[in-house]
């Protein structure tokens, strides 16, 4: 079955022609949100990511179906203040903090 799945934040693919966002996955009938993560070979430990099927938030044991549009996010929090009238932000993903 096809599935459609958006890769947000560093789950993003590398490629030639860039950052790849949206793939289009065929996968088995049957499978679960965790059965696409492995497919995709996805190394990051699937308890950290937000998951939602179809702009609904989903558990890995969700049983996908056809044409499902799958969205695989980190959690990320972040903020930012002014410092000498510049405005100073801060993004924190993985356990990797940025400043801007």
């Amino acid at each position: 079955m096809r599935i459609v799945v958006h890769l947000h934040s560093i789950l993003q693919r590398k490629t030639p022609q860039g950052l790849q966002r949206r793939l289009e996955e065929e996968i088995s009938e049957g499978s679960t949100v965790l059965d696409l993560i492995k497919h995709l070979e996805i190394d990051i430990d699937p308890d950290d990511l937000l998951l939602a099927v179809n702009g609904r938030m989903a558990k890995l044991d969700q049983i996908l179906h056809n044409d499902d549009d799958v969205h695989l996010m980190l959690p990320i929090s972040g903020g930012g203040y002014l410092l000498n009238n510049k405005y100073i932000c801060w993004i924190y993903a993985d356990n990797q903090e940025t400043h801007y």
